[in-house]
């Protein structure tokens, strides 16, 4: 019983470690993309590739929100229940629903890119939406082969899949945005919209790698005669996963919706509540650029890693839920509670205690340095209890209460919008009226889902290993890091300003890692369980 507890929890962690190490990868890669686009090209084309993008974003979380945790969820089910046919049902409803579904989006989508564009306040963006367009379809057929690997608790594919496409995306990216910028000089609208087609050539790449892994893994099992000997064994009829299926996939789709409609709301309140109080549009359009690049950016940057741990635990509580086995559940909980405090702390940190020279470095200068930095303060605060809700989000999905996170995101995106529309409206508020919009909104989310998750489990991660010892080594980590800054600063007069942030960062780092391993955030138990393999398992 124990060796199976130790097997279970290895795959949580490795499946978590996996998505996460490729989670960190494509944001960097994502950073070392967005930062010298944004130097290459300004504020106006950022402006229009921005609200392109939160289009996007907000589309595709309609084509294809739930789907990865539907699919992973249900395949984690009948493996648990040894229906070893199921699974192969469950990704032959997604695939032909979901893909229907995207491809009727991208194509309304393209049509209607002028009238979408002007209802965020930014008609510009016209020809940015609709060259991003087609790329909704492209990425749901690939969501779809994720949620099939990740329900099989094998987060490999989906991790080589993401790196692809941000490798992918970054060099087409950088040749577009070159190339029509040399075609098209001062045409701020068009390079936008030259340069964003590079998310349907990332994600087209990320699907071409999913279908061949998966053609040669299905003439592998053919050859081999796998599971040759269960092709009698009872499924579950398809008009019932049919049903099953969209009860768990719509909710979820729903909350994300809103989750995603959060960046919208800004997007449109930015620029319209600024033209307003007598900003021209141009400028307007500038500033939400400069906001939506820099802070944005910073902002969601352990999401990835988080929603890798959510991903990664979804399929394990699930097995562990529908075998009522309690115990194991409560350590799935606490365990990915202690991955979201370890790795959001640090970012909140070290970005709070030097945010102007982390943006100088990242982003050189520009004339909206000073207000973005004044707005991160608080979007560091709302970075943390963003952490914390996506990982709570997950469990609940999990639990089959996907319904709850729904009713939340809801709740605090109407309480967003509201705060969001009277302090942009305050002169002088500026920016930190969006930024104060998101930490309230976030605020009322953790409290909402914290509440759901112990009404429904009667379970919480542990405060001492989530929160106080991730938070505490982090703390002093950044005092550490500004420290350091500050003597680079005055030891080398003279020297670039990137040597003081990489000095900062370096320190910081190092005395981070030695905290966790002081305060037993991180235990020698955890790295054992983590560099073992589980060599009697098979992923399909």
């Amino acid at each position: 019983m124990e060796q199976k507890e130790q097997s279970s929890e290895r795959l949580v962690l490795k499946g978590a470690f996996l998505l996460a190490v490729s989670s960190g990868i494509v944001k960097v890669l994502s950073a070392v993309y967005k930062i010298p686009l944004y130097r290459m090209v300004g504020d106006s084309v950022m402006g229009y590739y921005s609200t392109a993008f939160n289009i996007y974003t907000v589309l595709l979380t309609l084509a294809t929100a739930g789907l990865p945790v539907a699919m992973s969820r249900m395949v984690a089910t009948a493996n648990a229940l040894e229906r070893r046919n199921e699974p192969k049902r469950i990704f032959l409803i997604a695939i032909c629903t979901y893909g229907l579904f995207s491809l009727i989006v991208s194509t309304l989508m393209f049509i209607f890119s002028g009238e979408i564009a002007s209802l965020m306040n930014n008609p510009g963006a016209s020809l940015a939406v609709k060259a991003i367009a087609p790329a909704i379809f492209i990425v749901t057929c690939g969501a779809a082969i994720k949620g099939y690997y990740q329900g099989n608790q094998n987060m490999m594919p989906t991790s080589v899949a993401n790196i692809i496409e941000a490798l992918m995306k970054l060099a087409t990216g950088f040749t577009l945005a070159a190339v029509f910028g040399a075609l098209y000089p001062g045409q701020s609208q068009i390079i936008a919209g030259g340069t964003i087609i590079c998310a349907a050539a990332g994600g087209f790449s990320a699907l071409l790698f999913l279908i061949i892994l998966t053609v040669t893994k299905l003439a592998k099992r053919r050859k081999s005669g796998i599971y040759a000997d269960q092709r009698c064994v009872p499924s579950t009829p398809y008009k019932k996963l049919t049903k099953s299926f969209f009860a768990i996939s719509l909710p979820i789709m729903v909350g994300s919706l809103s989750t995603t409609l959060a960046g919208a709301v800004d997007n449109y309140l930015i620029i319209g509540r600024f033209k307003d109080i007598g900003m021209a549009e141009e400028a307007a359009n500038s500033i939400w650029g400069a906001y939506s690049t820099m802070a944005g950016t910073i902002y969601t940057l352990p999401t990835f890693i988080i929603l890798a741990v959510a991903a990664s635990i979804i399929p394990a509580v699930s097995t562990h839920f529908t075998l009522r086995d309690k115990d194991q559940i409560k350590k799935d909980i606490d365990l990915a509670g202690r991955i979201s405090g370890v790795v959001v702390f640090p970012i909140a940190c070290g970005v709070a205690v030097l945010p102007e020279p982390i943006l100088r470095f990242l982003y050189g200068d520009s004339p909206y340095i000073g207000e973005v930095a004044g707005s991160l303060i608080f979007l560091c605060i709302a970075m943390v209890f963003l952490a914390f809700t996506n990982c709570f989000t997950g469990i609940l999905q999990a639990i089959n209460k996907q319904h709850i996170p729904v009713i939340n995101i809801i709740i605090s995106l109407v309480i967003k919008t509201g705060v969001a529309y009277i302090l942009l409206g305050i002169p002088g508020m500026g920016l930190k009226g969006a930024a104060v919009s998101t930490l309230v909104s976030m605020l009322v989310f953790v409290i909402l889902n914290s509440a759901a998750l112990i009404r429904h489990t009667g379970m919480f991660p542990s405060p001492v290993a989530a929160i106080l010892k991730p938070f505490g080594s982090a703390a002093v980590a950044a005092v550490f890091g500004l420290g350091a800054h500050y003597l680079a600063e005055h030891v080398g007069k003279g020297a670039h300003p990137s040597v003081s942030m990489l000095v900062a960062v370096a320190v910081a780092a190092l005395i981070y890692v030695a905290m966790l391993l002081i305060t037993r955030t991180i235990t020698k138990s955890d790295i054992k369980l983590l560099s073992k393999s589980n060599k009697n398992k098979k992923n399909p």
